[in-house]
């Protein structure tokens, strides 16, 4: 091999340079480890080759048995990215909780539309000019970021329940925690209150039905995200109630799908 260039030189210094900043941040607060999760598909990407998704979550979720009506084959067919609201798709950020990719290069590229990822060095350039480093949230230039994907599908599915405020759950469902890999909420029946009813799931999670309907998005300064920045809020203008429908990403257009049916 010959000399380096001395644009090669300058790259291996700025990854080196990258490297060691990243490392000792971490080392400092692992947390900020997640500003980094819309990259995971690239940075692995030798990893996932012999695999068609790939996904991250959050350590404070219980996930159970996935193939039982989570991961619906046709859902991981039909859709680019797949992300699981608990009630709140109004707001149409990719959930740190869980979000599912395809392992595509379309998929695995978005995360180049987050300056604060794809323009790093510039950033650490200014962490050492200003003595501070702020956090971005994953969850906020990178769902912005795939809203101008025009050629990315994506489903938010009302898959999830939670004890957060903001969670849409009727007060009046029960919470059934089973032995087979999956944690229930099942509306109330006849028979004593903590009776267990097993529903019959036919195999699915959820069912979508009814047509496709255009989302409009809220206008810009509306705030529906406390934790996203003012400058990557998405949020949507829905119709239907929020916990029978689902929101769909098709084209760069926003839709929402009423009269889901909902085995949660």
């Amino acid at each position: 091999m010959g000399d380096l260039t001395d644009l090669q030189m300058h790259a291996r210094n700025v990854r080196g340079t990258a490297a060691r900043f990243i490392q000792k941040l971490l080392a400092k607060n692992p947390y900020y480890m997640v500003e980094f999760k819309p990259a995971l598909g690239w940075v692995f990407r030798e990893y996932l080759k012999d695999y068609t998704h790939w996904a991250y979550g959050d350590l404070d979720v219980f996930f159970g048995d996935l193939t039982k009506g989570w991961l619906e084959p046709s859902e991981m067919r039909d859709y680019d990215i797949i992300t699981y609201s608990f009630g709140d798709q109004q707001r149409a950020y990719l959930r740190g909780q869980l979000t599912v990719h395809k392992s595509i290069h379309k998929v695995n590229h978005i995360w180049r539309g987050c300056p604060h990822l794809s323009n790093y060095y510039r950033r650490i350039e200014r962490t050492m000019e200003t003595k501070q480093y702020n956090l971005e949230s994953a969850e906020g230039c990178y769902s912005m970021a795939l809203m101008y994907s025009k050629d990315v599908k994506a489903k938010y599915a009302v898959k999830v329940f939670t004890d957060m405020p903001g969670g849409k759950q009727d007060d009046q469902e029960e919470v059934v925690i089973t032995g087979d890999g999956l944690v229930k909420r099942c509306p109330q029946q006849q028979g004593r209150r903590g009776d267990v009813v097993e529903p019959d799931f036919g195999g699915k999670m959820q069912v979508d039905k009814g047509e496709y309907f255009p989302v409009e998005t809220e206008e810009q300064g509306y705030f529906c995200e406390y934790w996203i920045s003012p400058n990557f809020q998405t949020c949507l203008k829905l119709k239907e109630s929020l916990t029978k429908t689902n929101v769909f990403l098709l084209e760069g257009r926003y839709y929402e799908r009423g009269g889901g049916v909902l085995h949660l």
